[in-house]
């Protein structure tokens, strides 16, 4: 009968590792998702930005824009669309 000997498995010290920065990297997540504060929106839209009652008083006129030359001067890149057929008169009838 023989004898086994195992030998002492030593410490993986690089999994540890990787195993603590995926639990941080997932902590940290979490914080920034859910607990963090949410930034107030004076923060983020600087205020000299019209308010929306402003430009909703616009007025568009086209005449103004159909009159202008350079509008006038624009001419399409492309040509107008062709409609052919496509597919079978039946979807349904066999080959």
């Amino acid at each position: 009968m023989a004898i086994v000997l195992e030998e002492k498995q030593k410490f993986n010290w690089k999994a540890l590792l990787i195993f603590l920065s995926v639990i941080g990297f997932l902590f940290a997540l979490a914080y920034f998702l859910f607990f963090a504060p949410v930034p107030v929106i004076e923060d983020i839209i600087p205020l000299n930005i019209r308010s929306t009652t402003e430009l909703s008083t616009v007025e568009f006129k086209p005449g103004d824009l159909t009159s202008n030359k350079t509008y006038q001067s624009l001419r399409p890149s492309i040509g107008p669309a062709v409609v052919t057929q496509v597919g079978r008169p039946n979807p349904f009838i066999k080959f």
